[in-house]
């Protein structure tokens, strides 16, 4: 029996409150296979695409791209022959599936936004005259543009429409906008006469500051990460946490890791060693003050990416055989760094490995990622003398720091954890 299932914006991760619809990526009426692309959003840390949780027709869109949503809104409808639970998020309320689950807790929630692909839709700031509107035909009225491109247009007035589209899917890119700005101004610079240079002696005036943004503007991308980086880092300030410190001698491993990377070897080794101690796999429920286990181990990593630093998550990588999670990892980090992450990317870790080696740190302490209650940060593996025997030799050695909730485990908890951490990492 056919079904109607409605899509909603789900909760990509833990901090996620609001989201833009950068794009569309179907068009009502298309036939979609689960796992398709259905549309794509950018939300404080990164541009990922919103799959399909199931195949059928889809129905009317029922937001713009533009659009500023909160979690739990409507995106669109999908009729299926299946009555599977809707993946991405159909959230459950008093009205039944399809009703309107965006309004709080406790509030009757308000009637539903009319079925459009046009201008009128949700919370889109984009009016009737909006510069960024297009013309063509078929068009949903916005210009795909990345927030960061959309808000740099406006300030210097540049219609989004007058623009190449080089992106993949048609948007307008930033390089689009920075040949078109390039262009215009060689332009306007034959055809003015340059100021005359300050006196000898005599600072130059600064530039004159940049108009500020349109209220509702979008920042950067950068300083979207710095912004959600900052919260996550002020709340974990609010936890207790200590750090406990060991050296792992990896020098017999050394020798039959292959080409696994150190960073993969860590995170399999510290995904073993949650199993084995599942008082640290889990957080602290502020509410009803106890410890809350968790039934699953994901480990997260710590990725530099140029918008600032973002955490991936990798279910159970000990599950799987080295070289598929060493795989994995690298595909995660690649997807971090090109801004196209997945869903499955960002979902809630137990853990987190932080991992300064590659940067020349030998040790340093790593601030836990709310709510996890571990955190584990690496050091370079670096050779250094070591007793064996009664002898000085050359080992190669990996200095790792273990940060606890000291609500979740105490210093011997940590010890434990530790000294299991470093024996799979030792004897594999």
């Amino acid at each position: 029996m056919a079904q109607q299932r409605t899509v909603r914006l789900p909760a990509l991760t833990t901090e996620m409150a609001t989201a833009e619809l950068l794009a569309w990526l179907v068009e009502p009426g298309a036939e979609v296979r689960e796992g398709d692309p259905l549309v794509e959003v950018t939300t404080d840390k990164v541009d990922m695409e919103l799959e399909s949780p199931y195949s059928g027709t889809v129905g009317d869109l029922l937001v713009d791209a533009g659009s500023v949503l909160d979690v739990g809104a409507a995106l669109t409808t999908i009729m299926t022959d299946d009555a599977e639970q809707d993946l991405l998020g159909d959230l459950p309320t008093p009205g039944g599936d399809d009703a309107d689950a965006s309004a709080p807790s406790g509030e009757e929630p308000g009637p539903p936004a009319p079925p459009t692909t046009g201008g009128d839709a949700g919370t889109s700031d984009a009016p009737d005259d909006d510069p960024d509107a297009s013309d063509e035909p078929g068009s949903s009225g916005i210009v795909p543009a990345p927030p960061a491109v959309r808000a740099r247009a406006r300030t210097e007035g540049v219609k989004l429409a007058d623009l190449p589209r080089s992106g993949s899917r048609g948007q307008v890119t930033m390089d689009d906008l920075e040949t078109h700005l390039a262009r215009d101004h060689d332009a306007s610079s034959t055809a003015t006469t340059a100021p005359p240079p300050p006196p000898a002696g005599q600072r130059p005036s600064r530039p004159a500051p940049p108009p500020p943004r349109p209220d509702g503007g979008r920042r950067d991308r950068r300083a979207q990460v710095r912004a959600a980086t900052a919260r996550s880092t002020t709340r974990s300030q609010a936890v207790p946490q200590f750090t406990l410190f060991r050296a792992a001698d990896l020098t017999d491993r050394a020798t039959r890791r292959g080409r696994v990377s150190w960073t993969t070897i860590v995170a399999r080794s510290l995904a073993a060693t949650l199993w084995r101690h599942p008082d640290l796999n889990a957080t602290w429920d502020e509410e009803h003050e106890t410890v809350r286990p968790r039934d699953t181990v994901r480990i997260g990593m710590a990725v530099d990416t140029p918008a600032g630093l973002v955490v991936v998550t990798l279910d159970d990588p000990d599950a799987i055989s080295p070289q598929a999670a060493d795989t994995a990892l690298r595909e995660a980090a690649a997807r971090a760094r090109d801004g196209k992450l997945r869903p499955d990317d960002m979902q809630a870790g137990s853990a987190t490995v932080s991992n300064l080696g590659g940067f020349g740190v030998e040790r340093f302490t790593a601030l836990l990622v709310p709510p996890q209650a571990a955190i584990l940060s690496v050091g370079g593996v670096t050779e250094g003398p070591a007793v064996v025997d009664g002898a000085v030799v050359p080992r190669l050695q990996l200095q790792l720091g273990l940060t606890l909730d000291h609500r979740v485990a105490d210093g011997a908890d940590g010890a434990r954890a530790l000294d299991t951490l470093v024996r799979i990492l030792e004897d594999g």
